[in-house]
C-alpha cells in the first residue's frame, strides 16, 4: 500500500508542478529579430519587456506549452528577460534570458597619433626679429603730422635698430 502510494504521488507531482525554462542569453545584431524560446508547466505565464528600445511579441506554436518570443531590439545593451508560471495559486522561479543586443560596450577608439609640430619661424642670424614700414612716398604729404613724424622719426628707427 506505502508503494502504491508512493507511486501515485510520483506520477502525480507533475500535476502540481510549476516550472519555466529560457535559454540562459540570446545574442543579436540591433535591428534584427531574435527568438526566445520559453517551455513551461502551468495554467499560466507571463513574461517582461526589458526596456523601451525592445519590442517583444508572442509567435503561434502547436505546441500551447511552448512560448516563443520574438524580440527585436532597437539599441546596443544587454537586457534581462525574465519570466514566470502559475499553477493552483502557486509561483514558478523567475527564469532570466540575457538579451545582448549589438556590441554593449562601444568600441575603444585608438590613440591617435601625436600631431606634428609645426615649423617655427627660421631663425635669421644675428637679431632674431626685423622690422619694415613700407609706404608710398608720393602719398607720404597726405598723411596726418603725427604719422609722418613716425615715417620720417629718427628715434623710431633707432629704437626699431637697436630692437630688431
Amino acid at each position: 500500500m506505502r508503494r502504491l502510494s508512493l507511486l501515485m504521488l510520483l506520477f502525480a507531482s507533475p500535476l502540481w508542478a510549476q516550472s519555466v525554462k529560457m535559454p540562459a542569453e540570446v545574442k543579436v545584431p540591433v535591428g534584427r529579430l531574435a527568438s526566445v524560446v520559453i517551455d513551461w508547466e502551468g495554467t499560466d505565464l507571463r513574461w517582461t519587456n526589458p526596456g523601451d528600445d525592445l519590442d517583444v511579441f508572442r509567435e503561434y506554436d502547436q505546441d500551447a506549452k511552448k512560448v516563443r518570443l520574438r524580440v527585436i531590439g532597437y539599441r546596443p545593451g544587454i537586457y534581462k528577460l525574465q519570466a514566470i508560471a502559475c499553477k493552483a495559486d502557486k509561483l514558478s522561479d523567475f527564469a532570466s534570458c540575457n538579451l545582448i543586443i549589438g556590441d554593449p560596450l562601444p568600441p575603444i577608439p585608438p590613440v591617435p597619433p601625436d600631431p606634428p609640430i609645426p615649423p617655427g619661424p627660421v631663425p635669421v642670424p644675428g637679431k632674431a626679429t626685423r622690422a619694415m614700414i613700407v609706404y608710398e612716398t608720393s602719398e607720404a604729404t597726405k598723411y596726418p603730422a603725427k604719422q609722418q613724424q613716425i615715417l620720417y622719426s629718427t628715434a623710431v628707427r633707432d629704437y626699431l635698430r637697436s630692437h630688431t
